[in-house]
């Protein structure tokens, strides 16, 4: 999974990699959430996405992930836009979000949830649907997440629904079909 800042100079973002689902946690964020004024969030774009560079794990996994590695993604490109997702391993596929509100780049904490078919991990045996993490995003700056097929039982055809929450507010959601590809 990928998730990356893509608008500003420290384009380098964490990703949490739950196995096909990432989060960019900024460069440098100290700032809370306690100004925010949240109104909603708008979905730039969704579909296959790739990236310049991926560097190994640096953080601790969230609870709620059906991997929990991270690691630091630079740069999200959109491949192709759409819904409809082919089921290979190495592709990564998610959307690119703008949280609306204010002040401007005032840092708020999110969550991202991906509810997908059954995955069952191949070297722990646990078997999970839905993966969950916090997401330190600035307001009006559009940032990615999504999901990567890192390993083949991260891999599954159906259909998975990725939600960004603020607070129990859902702010964006998009619908992927996963397909036999």
């Amino acid at each position: 999974m990928l998730l990356a800042r893509s608008c500003s100079s420290n384009s380098a973002a964490v990703l949490m990699q739950t196995g096909l689902l990432g989060i960019a946690l900024l460069a440098g964020a100290c700032a809370s959430d306690r100004r925010a004024r949240v109104e909603g969030a708008v979905v730039v774009e969704v579909g296959l996405f790739g990236h310049e560079h991926l560097t190994p794990p640096s953080l601790a996994p969230p609870p709620d992930a059906a991997l929990g590695i991270a690691s630091t993604v630079d740069r999200p490109y959109l491949v192709t836009s759409g819904s409809i997702i082919p089921m290979r391993l190495g592709l990564g596929f998610g959307m690119r979000v703008r949280i609306q509100g204010a002040p401007p780049e005032e840092l708020i904490d999110a969550q991202v949830e991906v509810t997908h078919p059954p995955l069952t991990d191949s070297s722990t045996g646990a078997t999970t649907t839905v993966d969950r993490w916090g997401w330190r995003v600035p307001i009006g700056v559009p940032l990615y997440t999504g999901w990567g097929f890192d390993e083949p039982w991260q891999m599954a055809p159906g259909t998975w629904l990725v939600r960004v929450f603020y607070g129990d507010r859902v702010l964006a959601e998009h619908t992927f079909q996963v397909v036999q590809g």
